[in-house]
């Protein structure tokens, strides 16, 4: 006969965004750990908030299913005599598998026959399952979090655990909580727990208490109440984050309306707003344009409908909250960035190297490292002060306060403080952008501060590696920005040798998306230096490998070279005679334009010259010498053929190191 379980474990208030899988996609995750387990199929919800995690299997098997396993033994001419009699290899294989000789059998592999031991395996009780499958359901959420010890599932010890199978309690604990049948709802600084008989009365007793399963339906059933409660003042702010974190940390939810204290319109939208966010929340009212009416708030009860005098003691902590918020601000703005900047020099930095001013300037050096790989000219001034300027954000009372607005609070000092426009344009780019999640950079100074600290942040040892190493390739991807990345790792602080390991993954990875194999493509991703935009859109025009004229160009460029290695052209002196061959001056021209890594267009430019070309070698004497200048135009030609042969990737490596750019990189 089927069984019901319930499990629920209590929590006093798990952070959010703390399951790494979506709550919806959680049935399906324990659903196939029963299959695995041999329990078939069940019908499987969840209720999950920041104050539980409860699960409900409804029509589990009451045993695992029996099941025959095969395995293959010795072959049967080693098994058994001419006269089917078993061998001691026979008898040692069925003693090893605790089987008997009658439950040997024969069958071929692959033509050979091979003797097999049929064991059958009995079904575990579900009850006797239970140490093993408890964990596991309380894991599938797939926490983000680390377990609050070191032989724990879950991210915080449990307030209480309810476990029922059918109507009985199993003898269990989980991390030292032991089970049962209460169930618990969250009041204030208390659970009040309730009892259940079968588990099948637990989704009866949530629809009693108001609770909705899930984060998303809750966010639903709360924008409905918060619309509903500002219809005649307009509409409420769409918040969508701070929405989510109400939905996951409150199963029960009250919007109310409060008066928008005065002082709150005085401050910087970007800090009310930040303020208003911080829990107890507040979320505004907005007029037809989107626009922040500034007339009333919305407010949420965690419990009930608030009393009037709740409301008045809500309106008094936010006066003070806005009151403390404002004294901070000012703070900052009588204080020059400039002397917020020195103060960096008094905290730490975030990778443990110096000062948060010295991280700064690290920071600084390799904007300008990039500034000058990409001949992107952006004045080094504005350059050294945007970075620093950003980074004083971090220095500033109000970040203490609220962290989260350290990016930014610079470029709203820098506007208070009436600093030159084009900085506080720039300071108000860079923190546009800063969220990994955010736009990407549009001017060439602010791409160049971002990417600097990125790159920084992408080093070995940090935290946020991977995080920024893939926002990286987004920004040189979307911006189509060639550059070789090992060259922008060659500051003296930075460790050596450069590793290509995790950006060659990155690109594999995008390349995978797309349907390119890797080993069709390995002859790129081997090529020295590490350009991801150069690498991808080369892989994207030859998908199957070199291209087959590859080969061709090859020899060509060794001609060249052998020719030209007789004399030294720069000797010769320029005449009127020789052999005119405008039609290749003209595609070598165009190949010169070509940015460094643009090597399909380049490959196509120089297949299009190969005849060309071999006539210009074969128009050669035999001997060159220094009594060659009339023909140093066209050794002078050829030599310029020769440069842009080498900057191809050839199959075996490249016999010869790219040449600078040619023609700089576009700025976004």
């Amino acid at each position: 006969m089927p069984s019901n379980l319930l499990l629920e474990a209590g929590f006093w208030g798990l952070p959010p965004g703390v399951a790494g899988r979506d709550p919806k996609d959680i049935p399906a995750c324990i659903g196939e750990l029963l299959e695995k387990e041999r329990l078939g199929t069940a019908r499987i919800r969840i209720w999950f908030s920041a104050a539980r995690f409860g699960v409900l299997i409804e029509g589990l098997a009451e045993a695992q299913a029996e099941v025959t396993t095969e395995v293959r033994g010795p072959r049967a001419s080693q098994a058994f005599d001419i006269n089917r009699v078993p061998t001691p290899a026979a008898t040692g294989f069925a003693n090893s598998q605790g089987v008997s000789i009658k439950d040997l059998v024969v069958r071929e592999v692959d033509g050979e026959a091979f003797v097999f031991a049929r064991k059958l395996q009995p079904g575990g009780q579900l009850v006797h399952l239970l140490p093993r499958l408890v964990p596991l359901i309380l894991a599938s959420p797939a926490w983000r979090v680390p377990p609050w010890k070191a032989d724990a599932a879950l991210p915080q010890p449990p307030a209480y655990v309810c476990l029922l199978l059918d109507e009985k309690v199993p003898t269990f604990s989980v991390e030292g909580v032991p089970a049962g049948r209460e169930i618990g709802l969250r009041e204030g600084l208390t659970f009040r727990l309730v009892p259940l008989e079968r588990p099948t009365d637990y989704p009866k007793i949530m629809t009693d208490w108001g609770i909705l399963p899930l984060p998303v339906d809750r966010q639903k059933r709360l924008e409905s109440d918060i619309q509903a409660a500002v219809s005649t003042l307009g509409t409420a702010r769409k918040d969508k984050a701070l929405l989510e974190t109400i939905a996951f940390e409150l199963e029960k939810s009250f919007p109310f309306l409060l008066d928008t204290p005065p002082e709150l319109l005085s401050l910087p939208t970007d800090l009310a707003l930040e303020l208003l966010a911080q829990p107890p929340s507040y979320i505004p009212c907005e007029n037809a344009k989107g626009e922040w009416s500034g007339t009333s708030l919305v407010g949420i009860s965690p419990f009930r409908p608030p009393s009037s005098a709740e409301v008045a003691v809500r309106a008094s902590d936010l006066r003070r909250r806005i009151g403390a918020l404002r004294k901070t601000w000012l703070q900052d703005v009588e204080k020059p960035l400039a002397d917020r900047v020195n103060d960096l020099k008094a905290r730490p930095s975030p990778d443990g190297i110096g000062s948060l001013h010295d991280h700064a300037l690290r920071v600084a050096r390799r904007a300008g490292l990039l500034n000058r790989l990409l001949n992107w000219n952006v004045p080094a001034p504005l350059l050294e002060k945007g970075v620093m300027y950003f980074a004083a954000g971090r220095a500033m009372a109000v970040a203490e306060r609220l962290p989260s607005l350290a990016p930014r609070l610079p470029p709203l000092v820098a506007e208070a403080q009436a600093v030159e426009p084009a900085l506080v344009a720039l300071l108000k780019e860079v923190a546009a952008c800063w969220e990994p999640k955010s736009s990407l950079p549009t001017t060439p100074t602010a791409t160049l501060i971002l990417l600097a600290w990125l790159l920084n942040r992408s080093l070995p040892g940090s935290p946020t590696r991977e995080i920024s190493q893939e926002r990286i390739l987004h920004l040189l991807c979307s911006r189509e920005i060639r550059l070789d990345l090992a060259r922008c790792f060659t500051l003296e602080e930075d460790p050596q040798p450069f590793d290509a390991e995790p950006w060659r993954a990155l690109v594999e990875k995008r390349l995978q998306k797309e349907g390119i194999s890797r080993e069709k493509g390995e002859w790129l991703l081997r090529q020295p230096g590490l350009d991801p935009v150069s690498l991808l859109q080369a892989l994207r025009a030859w998908p199957q490998g070199p291209p087959p004229g590859m080969a061709t160009l090859a020899a060509l460029r060794n001609r060249i070279r052998y020719r030209l290695q007789q004399v030294k052209i720069e000797s010769l002196r320029l005449t009127d005679e020789g052999v005119a061959f405008a039609s290749l001056e003209q595609k070598v021209a165009a190949m010169e334009a070509m940015p460094t890594g643009a090597w399909p267009a380049l490959y196509d430019k120089l297949m299009e010259g190969v005849a060309e070309i071999e006539v210009a070698i074969n128009s050669l004497p035999p001997v060159i010498d220094e009594t060659s200048s009339p023909l140093a135009g066209l050794l002078r030609l050829l030599q310029r053929v020769a440069t842009q042969l080498d900057r191809l990737p050839y199959p075996e490596g490249g016999a010869t190191a790219s040449p600078p750019a040619n023609g700089a990189p576009a700025a976004p």
